[in-house]
């Protein structure tokens, strides 16, 4: 039986987190989930929160720059903006 405590999904949340994703990051490599006209209000509560949305991972990039190269996200991306 599967550990139901440990998913793919928590296990691909912790490789983000290990290379200095923010909040912002990780809505932006799951964005499929965000995109959802219900889910992308949750998306808008993380940046109301404080988040710093110009923050940048290991490699330099920020969650803008991750959600850019990526197809459909144009209302991820004017959350960033805004």
């Amino acid at each position: 039986m599967p550990n139901s405590y440990f998913s793919p999904v928590s296990d691909h949340f912790f490789d983000l987190v290990f290379q200095g994703m923010t909040y912002m990051h990780l809505v932006a490599a799951n964005y499929e989930k965000f995109i959802d006209p219900v889910a992308l209000p949750a998306a808008y509560q993380i940046c109301y929160a404080g988040v710093d949305v110009s923050a940048q991972d290991k490699a330099g990039n920020t969650a803008l720059h991750l959600l850019v190269q990526k197809p459909n996200t144009y209302k991820l991306i004017v959350m960033l903006l805004r």
